[in-house]
């Protein structure tokens, strides 16, 4: 009985994908999926008394994601590892870095963007899905999900224990972290502090 059922429901659902390819000439829409292995689920956690995060992690974020006060004279949000999916942020102080309509922007308080990871018409064949910190290289990359293309980087790949870090100051830091000394150094600015 539930056999017969399970394949009613799937004839439907095929007599309705044709259906909507031979009235509209084109496939039915699909769903993006396209995030990463493991960073399907979305989590929202708060940090400090005006810090919080909407990210995708693979993991408890405690492991990904830190507080410093102070860190270089400011308050930081310091990221190891983490999918920026469309609606989701990160905001300390005034500043938030947002994924929003395929554009990773650090914004001002005012909503006006003191840099993007911008998509750039005509480098690819669709606007992209996330923007993704790759905590196995450094880098800061946004993928289309379709297939997953690169679009856009900071180009900082190739070295484990770097940190992208979202400043009080409105600063965007890519920091390299040395565990024998116990220091980080900058490797990439979005050039954005303010004051």
């Amino acid at each position: 009985m539930r056999l017969s059922r399970l394949i009613a429901s799937a004839s439907v659902v095929l007599a309705l994908a044709v259906s909507t390819l031979a009235t509209t000439g084109t496939p039915a829409a699909a769903v993006p999926t396209g995030l990463p292995y493991g960073y399907d689920t979305a989590q929202t956690f708060g940090l400090g008394p005006d810090a919080s995060c909407k990210l995708h992690l693979k993991g408890d974020w405690h492991s990904f994601v830190q507080y410093k006060d102070p860190f270089f004279w400011v308050r930081s949000i310091l990221i190891s590892d983490a999918v920026f999916a469309e609606g989701d942020y990160c905001q300390i102080g005034p500043y938030t870095l947002e994924q929003s309509d395929g554009d990773l922007r650090l914004l001002r308080p005012d909503g006006v963007a003191l840099w993007c990871l911008c998509y750039l018409p005509g480098t690819s064949t669709s606007k992209p899905f996330y923007a993704y910190f790759q905590g196995f290289d450094g880098n800061l990359v946004s993928y289309t999900w379709a297939g997953g293309e690169a679009v856009r980087a900071t180009n900082t790949c190739c070295a484990t224990r770097r940190h992208l870090a979202l400043q009080t100051d409105g600063n965007l830091v890519i920091y390299q972290y040395n565990a024998v000394y116990n220091t980080y150094t900058a490797v990439w600015a979005s050039n954005t502090a303010q004051g």
